[in-house]
């Protein structure tokens, strides 16, 4: 292969893309000072450093390495500075060209720089040329060092730097500025996936049940999102309010999917189910870890025996006067009120119109705590940047400096919680009551076909307090389902929808 120059132009930084055009002149002009244009016998290629590393190691290695190895007698390599040549005294590339230099084989071209490096090239030069390449390598970091600290910036002033998650959209608002918006296509899939997960669904069902919805991933194959990426949506805090970027939470000014109530409850599901799957035991009984002895206060535990699920106070025979009690004889006495929750759909339509109603009177109230809320939040932002500038300019010590952002910090994390609990109180409410009176409305019909470990499930999600008292279940029906129930057995639904 014959090729009598190699000219190489590079960049590592988004900034400097615009330099690649002036790069090739000046490699040209120095190409065509050597009369190489002429019998067009060099090559020319250039590296866009800001892609992927391992690419650009594949394009370095297929057009420069092996095009050297296959050259027919000696090459001249010509980048247009020494710090385009490399900035990493350790790189394979740089390893590569100087060994190729030290057989003879390459001549190195600074003409920028106006130096020239062969295999007897005298220590001077050789030593400009080290100085080069460390002072290169110390540019790039300092330019690292600069990216790292806008990140921090950004992330410090709320804005997420990288694609938004699923049920978000990146939005740009400007040539310079974007944001993160809600995927209106996608964002009710995203609070139904934590809905299911609180009702203890594992991240399999749950990715079979948001199939069957229609949910398609944000990426380009459009496909239906498995199990794992379920798992990665519910344990992604920035669906509350917060931002995880190595391994820090941030808060972001971005609207909330969910809130940070139900972003704990829903952990601890996942916390509870780790558990489970850890324990050797693997039968599952209705009442489990649900009753309480109303003789003494202890735990009522299940086992099986003869076919039969027997209820027991863990205290222990002779210590209590709790008599054992098939889990059959209970289960009628929570589905006779389970099934008190079934309502039609004329009645469930009747409900959410009455919570919209409710809804809309207090939208003054959420949009003025709102408003108040943001312009404190977005005053104390100016404030922390402030700050950081007086801080460069030493203006203030790093001992104030770390006090101020301190207590601004810590008031900013309490508005963003407050942010987070208005505007999901704004937001979400209407889907959170549908939601409910679905689970309502679903109730019965789940009880009776279920096993036994979603019975449980069930029974976690609309009781509360269940006492074991001589073979009879005592408990409360959680709100709003307490409200339901009674309004379905005195009709005043239907009244109501009547009078209306």
């Amino acid at each position: 292969m014959k090729i009598k120059a190699l000219l190489i132009a590079r960049v590592s930084d988004p900034e400097q893309k615009k330099a690649l055009p002036a790069q090739k002149k000046r490699l040209f002009d120095y190409a065509d000072s050597k009369e190489w244009t002429e019998g067009r016998d060099f090559k020319y290629i250039e590296f866009d450093e800001t892609a992927f590393k391992s690419d650009v190691r594949i394009k370095f290695r297929t057009q420069v390495i092996e095009p050297l190895r296959k050259a027919e007698g000696k090459v001249i390599v010509v980048f247009d500075k020494i710090d385009r040549f490399s900035r990493d005294s350790n790189s394979e590339e740089k390893s590569f060209l100087d060994s190729q230099r030290k057989k003879d084989l390459i001549e190195l071209h600074f003409p920028h720089d106006n130096l020239f490096i062969h295999k007897n090239s005298p220590a001077a030069d050789l030593f400009r040329l080290d100085i080069g390449v460390a002072l290169g390598g110390y540019y790039s970091n300092a330019i690292s060092d600069n990216v790292k600290r806008r990140f921090e910036q950004k992330l410090n002033d709320g804005e997420w730097p990288g694609k938004a998650p699923i049920g978000y959209l990146n939005h740009r608002i400007s040539d310079k500025e974007t944001t993160v918006i809600k995927d209106p296509e996608r964002f009710k899939y995203i609070v139904r996936i934590f809905e299911l997960r609180l009702l203890g669904k594992p991240f399999r069902a749950i990715a079979a049940q948001l199939k069957e919805d229609g949910l398609r991933n944000n990426t380009a194959s459009q496909k239906p999102i498995g199990q794992s990426t379920i798992e990665q949506i519910i344990k992604n805090p920035f669906y509350y309010g917060k931002m995880r970027y190595s391994g820090k939470l941030y808060p972001h000014r971005y609207e909330p999917l969910i809130s940070r109530k139900m972003w704990d409850n829903v952990q601890a599901v996942n916390d509870e189910r780790s558990v489970n799957k850890s324990k050797t035991q693997k039968t599952d009984y209705t009442f489990n870890g649900l009753l309480k002895c109303g003789s003494c206060g202890c735990s009522i535990s299940s086992y099986t025996a003869k076919g039969n699920v027997y209820m027991q106070c863990s205290k222990g025979k002779g210590s209590c006067n709790q008599p054992h009690t098939k889990e059959k004889d209970l289960v009628p006495q929570v589905a006779e009120v389970i099934s008190s929750l079934e309502m039609n759909e004329d009645i469930v339509n009747f409900v959410i119109d009455e919570l919209r109603n409710h809804h809309e009177n207090q939208q003054l109230y959420y949009t003025n705590a709102i408003t108040q809320t943001r312009k404190e939040y977005d005053s104390i932002k100016i404030k922390l940047q402030l700050l950081y500038e007086d801080r460069l300019d030493g203006r203030i010590t790093l001992n104030n400096y770390d006090e101020y952002v301190k207590d601004l910090k810590a008031r900013q994390e309490q508005l963003d919680e407050q942010l987070v609990s208005l505007t999901h109180d704004d937001k979400s409410f209407l889907l959170t009551s549908s939601y409910l009176l679905e689970i309502a409305t679903k109730a019965p019909q789940l009880f009776k076909s279920s096993k036994a470990a979603l019975k449980s499930k069930l029974l976690r999600f609309l009781l509360s307090n269940l006492v074991l008292d001589d073979k009879k279940l005592v408990f409360n029906l959680k709100t709003p389902f307490d409200v339901i129930s009674e309004c379905s057995q005195n009709q005043s639904w239907l009244r109501r929808s009547d009078s209306n």
